[in-house]
């Protein structure tokens, strides 16, 4: 027994991405960090409860959780009742937590759906106004009989309100719609530029709802050696011209992001962007606020009836009923937390 809890402890540390990016919710667990809203102010609170979605049973696991420790600052973490932590480390807040749950020893599987820990964090006195995304990453779980289970993680984003300063890049994304199978397009767009050369920001989305399949880069924002795409959820676009010798200011469209829904999707689905890194011409650093975006995929039925006549023993009875088209839109959006100011 202690031979087999050693292997699986040394096998937590291999990523996620040995799994099937988009691996069914129905057969393993759905783990995703919830929205939260706060004004962008220094010390404000703010609590990110990291839930079971969907549960089908675990024994233990681990998960990491990765945020902008630029602009907040975790403060602590705090265990569901039902969910045991197994030594829970030293918090550090670098941008980086590894929350370790349940009993490699247990006998029965946890089915817990709902919060499972509680991360709270304080914003810090560099941070802007704009979206910031918390990442579940790199899970690895097991069942009572040390089987390794599939694990879909969704990113949570924080939003702090405000105006950001007028020296600061505003990236935000916007919003597409789509059916099921078909192609989503979200552009990104600089609403406000105070100059840069060249920069780089991630896109995190559901991998299980949605493929990237393309960037198209525009004009004032080229393409700057982006790697090739893997729509495994991540994906880093670096735009700009990182040899300029002088800052471009356009604003507007910068890149759009190209997916394909699946076919068995559907709902809103958060396009998130963070780490965001620009630099002017000058090689300084361009203060930057992102805004996620919406990817929302209609789920479409169209039902016929047709006119017909029903006759009866001395009445006629002629009943029409005009074709119709039902379309549903099933919204999945995540419930958002407003804090307000405590300091």
């Amino acid at each position: 027994m202690k031979q087999k809890i050693l292997a699986v402890l040394l096998s937590a540390a291999l990523v996620c991405s040995v799994l099937p990016a988009a691996a069914s919710a129905a057969d393993g667990l759905t783990l995703a960090a919830e929205n939260a809203s706060a004004v962008c102010t220094a010390g404000t609170e703010i609590t990110v409860p990291v839930l079971a979605e969907q549960n089908t049973g675990f024994a233990a696991g681990t998960v990491d959780i990765t945020w902008d420790s630029s602009a907040l600052t975790l403060k602590s973490v705090d265990y569901s009742e039902e969910m045991p932590a197994i030594n829970p480390p030293e918090i550090i807040s670098d941008g980086s937590y590894r929350a370790q749950i349940g009993n490699y020893q247990a006998t029965d599987n946890f089915t817990l759906t709902d919060a499972l820990f509680t991360m709270t964090f304080a914003v810090s006195d560099s941070a802007l106004p704009g979206d910031y995304a918390v990442i579940p990453d790199h899970a690895v779980f097991y069942d009572a009989e040390m089987n390794e289970i599939p694990v879909l993680c969704k990113t949570g984003v924080i939003t702090l309100t405000g105006d950001a300063p007028a020296n600061t890049l505003l990236l935000e994304a916007g919003s597409g719609e789509g059916i099921p199978g078909g192609e989503i397009r979200i552009p990104v767009t600089a609403s406000q530029n105070p100059g840069f050369a060249a920069g780089t920001v991630d896109v995190l989305w559901d991998a299980g709802a949605l493929t990237l399949t393309a960037v198209e880069y525009s004009s004032f924002a080229p393409d700057d050696g982006s790697a090739e795409i893997v729509s495994d959820g991540n994906y880093r676009v670096k735009f700009g011209n990182h040899l300029a010798k002088a800052d471009v200011t356009d604003s507007g469209e910068m890149f759009t992001l190209v997916f394909t829904a699946s076919a068995s999707a559907a709902g809103e689905y958060e396009i998130a962007l963070g780490n965001a890194s620009v630099y002017n011409a000058a090689l300084h650093a361009v203060p930057t606020s992102v805004k996620s975006g919406i990817a929302v995929i209609t789920d479409q039925t169209e039902t016929t009836a047709s006119s017909g006549t029903i006759e009866t023993t001395g009445t006629t009875d002629s009943t029409a009923s005009t074709g119709t088209t039902a379309q549903s839109r099933i919204l999945c959006k995540r419930k958002t937390v407003h804090i307000e100011n405590i300091g």
